[in-house]
């Protein structure tokens, strides 16, 4: 059951991470139903987050049957997804000035385009190490041949 969770769970948090940047790109893209779209995408993103974080933490601690690039696509994913959630709040609260506004938004893209780049490495790195090793009476038959 809680295999199952977590597929979900990192299935939605893909999901979404996808949906931000399709509603990011394009030739008007934060206005009217984009915007909109964007926002209830972000919205969903705090919410799947924390949760990704929690329900991924402990196979994260087991080299042996987790690969490197998923461990640090997790991480990745964490804090890009951190940095942008947090540029975001920072530019609604009244103590920026118009530049500061500017450069919060300017690094609230750039950490969704990294947080995009973490999400595939994530994504690559659980299909590689979910791929299934051969039974070990194949193994063993290929090993003395």
């Amino acid at each position: 059951m809680k295999r199952i969770f977590r597929i979900l769970v990192a299935v939605a948090l893909l999901t979404v991470i996808m949906a931000l940047l399709v509603t990011s790109v394009g030739r008007h893209p934060l206005h009217g139903a984009r915007l909109m779209s964007h926002m209830f995408a972000s919205g969903v993103l705090v919410v799947i987050l924390p949760l990704f974080a929690i329900v991924w933490l402990s196979p994260m601690f087991d080299a042996t049957k987790r690969g490197v690039s998923l461990r640090i696509g997790y991480w990745a994913v964490l804090l890009t997804g951190f940095l942008t959630t947090v540029t975001m709040f920072l530019s609604m609260l009244p103590i920026a000035g118009t530049d500061q506004l500017q450069q919060l938004i300017l690094i609230h893209g750039y950490a969704g385009l990294a947080m995009v780049a973490a999400g595939v490495l994530f994504a690559l790195g659980w299909l590689l190490s979910s791929r299934t090793p051969l039974h070990p009476s194949i193994k063993s038959s290929i090993d003395d041949n």
